[in-house]
C-alpha cells in the first residue's frame, strides 16, 4: 500500500471512530445487510464483505469492520460489541438473545420491522410539524412586511390630514415603532425555548431525539408522549419475546426512549421486579403510564403473554400517534391561517377603515 492510500485509509477509519452514534436509517440498513448475508447461504463474513462493496460512507467501513471481526474468530455478538461506533445496546442484546435461541433470522426480521415502525412514527411527526412551522414563519414574515411598508404611508397620510389617530392606528404605530425588537425577539425566544428544551432532555437523560423539541410546541406534547409509549412498548415486546429477563428489558427500553418520565418509570419498575416487589402496585400509582397501558402490562401472567400484550399496546399507540399527526397536519394550518389572517388583516382593516370613517365624518362636519 502506497503512502497516499495508507493515509487515506487512516483518515477514513479515524472519521468512523470519531463519528456520532448510528442513526436509525443507518442501523436499519446495517440490519438489512446482515439479514441478506444470513439468507444468502454464504458465511456472514463473505456476505458482509460483499455488502461493503456497494455501501457508501461509514456503513461500508462498518461492514468491513464487522467482517474482519468475524474473520478473527469472534462471534456476531462480540463483533457487534467491537464496532466503532457501537450499535445501540438494545440491538446488541436482542441479537444475542436470537443467537442463543437459534432464531437469529427471525430476530433480524423483527428488528427490521421495529426500525420501520419507528421510522414511520418519526415521518408522521415530521409531516405534522413542517407545514404548520412553515405557515407560521410565512405569517410572521408577512406581518413584518405589512408593518414595515404599510404603516409609514398611513402615518404620513393621517399627519397631512391632521387626523387624530384612533386606537387601532395607535396599535399599528406601536408595532411599527417596535418592529426592530419583536421581529428579532420572537424568533430568538422561539429558538431559546427549543434549545432549553433540548438541553433539559440532555441533562435528564444524556441524549435527546432529533424531534424532541416538538414537545415544547403547542399541541405536540401528547403526540410525542404517545410516540414514546409506542416505542417503549415495542422494544419491551421485542425483548421479552426472545426471552430477555423483564428487569433487563425494562432498563434497555428506558435507555432507548427520550422521555425522562418514562425512563424513570422503566428503571424504577426494573428495580422493583428485581427486589421481588409488585409491578402492578407501581403501575397503579404511576401518573406517567396511561390507563390502557397499565391494563395491558398488568394482565399477562407469563413473559410470552407480556410480549403479546405490549406488542398490541405498541400498535395502539402507534395508530394514535399517526391519527393525531394527521389531524395536526390538516387542522393546525387551517387554525393558524384563520388566526393570523383575522389578527393581522383585521387589525390593519380596522386601522384604515377607522381612519376613513374619521375623514368622512370630518368632511360632513
Amino acid at each position: 500500500m502506497n503512502p497516499a492510500t495508507h493515509s487515506l485509509e487512516r483518515w477514513r477509519v479515524s472519521a468512523v471512530v470519531n463519528s456520532p452514534p448510528l442513526s436509525l436509517p443507518e442501523l436499519q440498513l446495517l440490519n438489512q445487510e446482515l439479514l441478506a448475508a444470513l439468507r444468502s447461504g454464504v458465511s456472514l463474513e463473505l456476505g458482509l464483505r460483499d455488502s461493503a462493496q456497494h455501501l457508501s460512507g461509514r456503513l461500508s467501513l462498518l461492514a468491513e469492520q464487522l467482517a474482519q471481526h468475524l474473520a478473527d474468530g469472534k462471534s456476531l455478538t462480540e463483533a457487534l460489541d467491537s464496532l466503532t461506533p457501537k450499535p445501540p445496546g438494545v440491538y446488541r442484546v436482542v441479537v444475542a438473545a436470537g443467537i442463543r435461541g437459534n432464531q437469529l433470522e427471525a430476530v433480524l426480521v423483527r428488528l427490521n420491522e421495529h426500525a420501520r415502525v419507528i421510522s414511520e412514527l418519526k415521518e408522521s411527526l415530521r409531516r405534522a410539524a413542517v407545514y404548520p412551522i412553515i405557515l407560521g414563519v410565512m405569517a410572521f414574515l408577512l406581518s413584518c412586511f405589512a408593518t414595515y411598508f404599510c404603516v409609514p404611508p398611513l402615518r404620513s397620510f393621517l399627519n397631512d390630514m391632521k387626523i387624530e389617530p384612533t386606537l387601532p392606528v395607535r396599535i399599528v404605530y406601536a408595532m411599527h415603532d417596535s418592529l426592530n425588537y419583536w421581529a428579532i425577539g420572537i424568533p430568538l425566544l422561539f429558538g431559546l425555548i427549543c434549545i432549553a428544551g433540548a438541553a433539559d432532555d440532555w441533562l435528564q437523560s444524556g441524549h435527546t431525539g432529533a424531534l424532541g423539541f416538538l414537545r415544547y410546541l403547542p399541541g405536540f406534547r401528547r403526540l410525542m408522549h404517545n410516540a414514546e409509549l409506542s416505542r417503549m412498548a415495542s422494544l419491551l415486546a421485542l425483548q421479552t419475546e426472545y426471552g430477555l429477563p423483564l428487569p433487563e428489558s425494562l432498563r434497555r427500553s428506558g435507555d432507548a426512549v427520550n422521555s425522562p418520565q418514562l425512563r424513570a418509570f422503566c428503571f424504577e419498575a426494573a428495580d422493583r421486579v428485581e427486589r421481588g416487589e409488585s409491578f402492578g402496585e407501581l403501575l397503579t400509582h404511576s401518573r406517567v403510564v396511561p390507563p390502557f397501558m397499565k391494563w395491558m402490562l398488568s394482565v399477562p401472567s407469563s413473559q410470552r403473554g407480556l410480549a403479546f400484550s405490549t406488542a398490541q399496546a405498541a400498535e395502539v399507540y402507534r395508530e394514535r400517534t399517526i391519527l393525531q399527526a394527521e389531524w395536526i397536519e390538516r387542522m393546525v394550518p387551517v387554525i393558524m391561517t384563520l388566526g393570523f389572517g383575522t389578527l393581522v388583516v383585521g387589525l390593519f382593516c380596522w386601522a384604515v377603515m377607522g381612519s376613513l370613517v374619521t375623514i368622512w365624518n370630518g368632511t360632513l362636519a
